[in-house]
């Protein structure tokens, strides 16, 4: 009986074996991966210089790789790269498979490209119709071959658009609506080629300006525009090169909502319009001054407790006055004790207006509860108590 026990636990551990042992590769070792791969080369390459990188990974048995790289598609564990210059970086892309298992990882890699190449204008002058215009190949020279292109096309001169000796400098007598495009030098020197970062050409005009209130009350809130006029694309940003001198503060790539906190302060806005391939940009600069309002005696300034106070009783107050009101801040308040405590509170409510209304909460058992509300009040009407 001992021994049958014996084969038959020998027998089921060999069934045990068979089943939860991991598949082999022809060598004999376990099959893995493809882990952890990754791209070894240069985080920044210089452009027309070529540059090895390598794909490596945890596999076996070993993997094959192929690679991408805008659209092209190569064969093998290393791939050789020759930027053009003509973009920022590029973005490589290498797939490790495992051939006997034929599951994959891939991994990506973006690399920034040098390029001293570039095409500027002469001037600092925006190009005019009728006006002359040169442009400049920045980085080439006397030793290299310089050629210049239009929409990536070879450019075509004549008695009105001329090179100079060396090709270095673009230059037109006259300018027609017709020479605007993008426009590229190419250099050649020996085995090495760089295109050059580019130069949108274009007879259009970039402007901006700022719209809103020189002098803005404390506590309120002010809105400032960045109207941007422009006859070739351009894009809007602000920035505050001065700090931001406090407050609350919400915008989006045209509009400042801004609400003052401190009287007194002085507070500069600036509004940016470009094009970055025309490199050509427009700023507008405001400076805003906070000024103080004199409350009535019977007024206390709101804080932040009784704007926490507000905001839960928002809704409230909408459902009561039947209407939506834009924004909510309260400005000062007054109390009182019957029994519980009473708050009157003024608070503004329209972004765009002096619009304010009296609010009345009162916390019985001190649960903060809403009673009323007045509507159409101003800035200096006196808080005064008011009914339920």
């Amino acid at each position: 009986m001992a021994d049958h026990m014996k084969l038959y636990t020998i027998f089921i551990f060999t069934i045990t074996a068979c089943v939860f042992s991991l598949p082999v590769s022809a060598s004999g070792d376990p099959i893995r991966g493809p882990f952890f791969s990754s791209i070894n080369g240069p985080g920044v390459v210089m452009a027309g210089v070529p540059t090895e990188f390598t794909c490596s990974d945890k596999c076996t048995p070993k993997c094959v790789y192929h690679w991408n790289e805008s659209g092209k598609r190569v064969e093998g564990g290393v791939m050789t790269v020759t930027a053009s210059g003509r973009n920022e970086s590029l973005q490589l892309e290498c797939t490790a498979v495992n051939p006997d298992t034929n599951k994959s990882w891939t991994t990506t890699k973006t690399v920034k490209i040098n390029n001293p190449v570039r095409v500027k204008p002469a001037t600092s002058s925006d190009p005019q119709e009728g006006q002359s215009f040169t442009m400049t190949c920045q980085g080439s020279g006397p030793i290299v071959a310089t050629t210049w292109l239009k929409d990536g096309q070879p450019l075509d001169t004549d008695a009105r658009i001329q090179l100079s000796e060396n090709n270095g400098m673009l230059s037109f007598r006259s300018l027609l609506p017709s020479d605007g495009g993008y426009f590229e030098c190419k250099v050649v020197d020996g085995a090495i080629t760089v295109i050059s970062r580019g130069y949108l050409l274009s007879l259009g005009t970039i402007a901006v300006s700022i719209l809103g209130p020189d002098t803005v009350k404390a506590g309120v809130e002010h809105i400032f525009t960045c109207q941007a006029n422009c006859t070739l694309p351009c894009s809007t940003f602000w920035t505050f090169n001065q700090g931001f001198s406090g407050g609350s503060i919400s915008s989006t790539r045209d509009v400042i909502r801004w609400i003052p906190a401190t009287p007194g302060r002085v507070q500069s806005f600036q509004c940016n319009a470009q094009n970055l391939p025309a490199q050509r940009m427009a700023q507008a600069s405001k400076r805003v001054t906070v000024y103080a309002t004199i409350a009535p005696t019977n007024r206390k300034g709101a804080t932040p407790a009784i704007k926490r106070m507000c905001d839960r009783m928002k809704s409230f107050a909408e459902t009561r006055a039947g209407r939506t009101f834009e924004i909510f801040y309260p400005i000062s308040y007054t109390s009182e004790k019957r029994g519980s405590m009473i708050y009157y509170i003024k608070v503004h409510v329209a972004a765009k207006s002096e619009d304010y209304v009296h609010l009345r909460l009162s916390k019985p058992s001190g649960k903060l509860q809403f009673d009323n509300v007045l509507l159409g009040q101003t800035f200096d009407d006196p808080i005064t108590p008011f009914k339920k």
